[in-house]
């Protein structure tokens, strides 16, 4: 799945016509987080920097480095990973039933994607641990009030909402289609510039930490008390959008990752 969405946001980036990636669902959640039953190949273990090798390694630096408009379109759980994918995007629609959990600790492993950083940035320390350490999980209104959401639409109006909010915000680039791509190049790169090493170091330390926890004090046995009441819901779809001078086009690629 990984290496589908790495893949597929290297071609939206080299691609001209595309001007934003937008991460959505097909199902009644946006993700249920990562398999705990699937440790990590235990070759990764006690050698620095290795998480940055793995898959889910270089689909969190391709996120962390995406130079065009990321979107995410929230419906339904957004649970570990898909929750601290949200502080790399640039915007974030959910529906009223939406809602954000990062269960690391409770799992007796640690915060990842570098939210170690970019939540406190986003909502402050306090907010920030209530999600990391507490693991309370936030509706999409107390998300919005945390700014990890942008907005917030009632669930039958979600997809048309987010679509005409990426148009408007495509639109407002101008006409020129060339001059477009340029613009939201340079501006993503001044907007990540600033913290982009910090962001990468982050991914890397916690990717190993997260890592080494599956074989330090098993989270498995952990998470076996309340496991039985997370469903495992579909897939998360990675779709594009592309703009020109006339319209915002149907989306271009639209992968079902299973």
């Amino acid at each position: 799945m990984y290496e589908k969405m790495t893949g597929a946001l290297s071609a939206a980036s080299s691609n001209p016509a595309i001007l934003a990636a937008v991460f959505s669902s097909s199902s009644a959640a946006f993700s249920a987080g990562a398999d705990l039953n699937e440790p990590p190949p235990a070759d990764t273990i006690d050698v620095p920097g290795s998480f940055m090798d793995t898959s889910v390694g270089h689909f969190m630096s391709r996120v962390a480095t995406f130079d065009k408009v990321l979107v995410a379109v929230v419906r339904g759980a957004a649970v570990g990973v898909g929750a601290t994918l949200l502080a790399h995007c640039d915007f974030v629609y959910a529906s009223e039933t939406a809602y954000v959990w990062t269960p690391f600790a409770r799992s007796a492993l640690v915060p990842e994607f570098a939210s170690t950083l970019l939540f406190p940035l986003l909502m402050g320390h306090q907010r920030a641990a209530r999600l990391l350490l507490s693991s309370e999980k936030f509706s999409a209104h107390e998300a919005k009030e945390a700014n990890l959401v942008t907005e917030v639409f009632a669930d039958d109006k979600l997809d048309a909402a987010a679509a005409a909010r990426v148009a408007a915000t495509l639109s407002a680039l101008g006409g020129d289609h060339a001059m477009a791509l340029k613009t939201v190049r340079l501006f993503k790169t001044m907007l990540l510039k600033p913290r982009q090493q910090a962001v990468m170091d982050l991914i890397r330390s916690e990717g190993d930490e997260f890592n080494r926890r599956f074989y330090e004090g098993d989270p498995i046995r952990a998470v076996a008390a309340w496991r039985s009441k997370l469903w495992k819901w579909g897939c998360c779809v990675l779709y594009f959008v592309a703009f020109n001078v006339f319209h915002l086009a149907v989306p271009l690629i639209h992968l079902h990752i299973e």
